[in-house]
């Protein structure tokens, strides 16, 4: 029965805790993908920050933010129109939560975005559109 109730408690706070992933990081990482132009793709150490802001009983004020610390006065804006999705875990991550058709307030584009835990417990932002994808990787909560 003790198993029983540490097995419980244990899926109970890694669900919890997979879902809070509100705050304000920096990513230690990045890659870029362009599937029309390979030449562009990258992958490079880079610090971004990113400001996560959601809630899932609220269908407002629920956004991404993105700031290049090169072009600090271009805040990238997106706002989550959708709730968060839970996708299956897989080899590469143990949580992710999909927003679709998010919501670019700077280009007027929409995107899906993928907010994931990978198999290090590392949270990482990927946002993906028609040909293009971005993984802001590694974040670190900032305080």
């Amino acid at each position: 029965m003790k198993t029983l109730l540490m097995i419980v408690f244990t899926l109970l706070f890694l669900t919890i805790k997979s879902q809070d992933f509100n705050g304000k990081y920096y990513s230690t990482e990045t890659s870029f993908q362009d599937k029309e132009n390979p030449a562009n793709n990258f992958n490079a150490k880079a610090k971004i920050f990113v400001n996560i802001n959601y809630n899932a009983n609220s269908k407002s004020d629920n956004y991404i933010t993105i700031t290049d610390p090169e072009t600090p006065k271009v805040i990238h804006k997106y706002l989550l129109t959708s709730k968060a999705e839970k996708m299956p875990a897989s080899k590469h991550t143990t949580s992710s939560y999909l927003f679709k058709n998010t919501y670019n307030e700077n280009s007027g584009i929409n995107s899906d975005i993928v907010i994931y835990y990978n198999n290090k417990n590392q949270l990482n932002v990927m946002l993906a559109g028609k040909d293009k994808s971005q993984a802001l990787k590694g974040l670190v909560k900032m305080k």
